[in-house]
């Protein structure tokens, strides 16, 4: 393995019983970048990472953390990472700042001063117990862990779940700036908009298997728009019969569409005709495999809906 790869998997297969969760996943990360890990619910993400960090033991295939070979010799490569769950467990006998406090005691160093300046960053109340924290805060308390060690790789399945739109853009903040430090990051997500602002390179994972790697800037250009438009007068669908645009449904004037491609010829193409209303919400994950992939179902035997 090359010294700048950070993670290395090669063939990850995962079964649960007769189930196949993962198909033969591999992937490299490479040192200062982020990866991102795309998929639906159910596709197999979270079950990735925890095969990552040895929770789940795989059924096949190998996965190397800094040039070592993940097996239960290695937990010491933990120290070097960052990780944020995708479902946050506290112990709800706990104060915020006492659950803080336990997991600085688990590291070699307590890193009070990042803790710290982590805390004021998401705005969280440590005096409150953890009991009482909503949904966004205990996602808070897992983001302020992941970071306040300073590691040099991070593993996020899911990071900005919960989040208001202002704490979702400072852990976006918070990301680019730790890249812009060197460090290294593996972001697992269902929403598109998050991966496109932050990852450089993507594997879209579906059904346990990764359908396509490529860089951000090549998503890009495969992304789909969703349209909603809405004619002032009943208008012929046959209109808009271009390789460029699939019509999802539509009445004598309002129609859905997905539009590839270039965007301005659709613009100009609709230009004609009175409009009543326009809408484009922000491109979806589901969206993007409705254009490209087959909706086949799982065969029996094969894959499960794992998270």
């Amino acid at each position: 393995m090359s010294e700048d790869v950070i993670l290395e998997i090669s063939g990850l297969t995962k079964y649960y019983g007769k189930f196949r969760a993962l198909r033969e996943i591999s992937l490299a990360v490479r040192k200062g970048s982020i990866y991102g890990f795309l998929g639906p619910n159910g596709a197999g993400k979270t079950t990735t990472i925890r095969t990552i960090l040895n929770l789940l033991k795989p059924s096949g295939g190998e996965i190397k953390l800094f040039g070592q070979v993940v097996d239960r010799t290695t937990v010491n490569l933990h120290e070097r990472i960052g990780y944020i769950p995708g479902d946050v467990a506290l112990y709800d006998h706990l104060t915020v700042q006492q659950m803080l406090d336990y997991f600085a005691s688990l590291r070699p160093e307590r890193p009070s001063t990042r803790m710290a300046e982590m805390v004021e960053v998401f705005d969280l109340d440590t005096s409150r117990n953890t009991k009482e924290l909503s949904k966004g805060n205990r996602q808070k308390v897992a983001i302020v862990q992941a970071f306040m060690h300073d590691p040099e790789f991070y593993i996020f399945d899911e990071p900005s779940s919960g989040l208001d739109p202002l704490m979702q853009q400072a852990i976006y903040d918070l990301i680019l700036e730790e890249k812009r430090r060197g460090k290294t990051f593996f972001i697992s997500s269902h929403f598109l908009g998050e991966i496109q602002r932050l990852a450089d390179v993507v594997s879209i994972i579906r059904e346990g298997e990764i359908v396509s790697t490529l860089d951000v800037d090549s998503l890009d250009q495969q992304i789909v728009q969703k349209v909603h438009v809405d004619f002032f007068n009943p208008t012929d669908p046959t209109l808009f019969d271009e390789d460029y645009i699939k019509i999802l449904s539509h009445d004598d004037r309002e129609f859905i569409m997905l539009i590839s491609g270039n965007y301005n010829n659709f613009l100009q193409k609709i230009s004609p005709y009175p409009i009543e209303r326009f809408y484009a919400p922000e491109p979806s994950l589901e969206d993007y495999f409705m254009h490209f992939y087959d909706q086949k179902k799982p065969r029996e035997g094969e894959y499960a809906s794992i998270p």
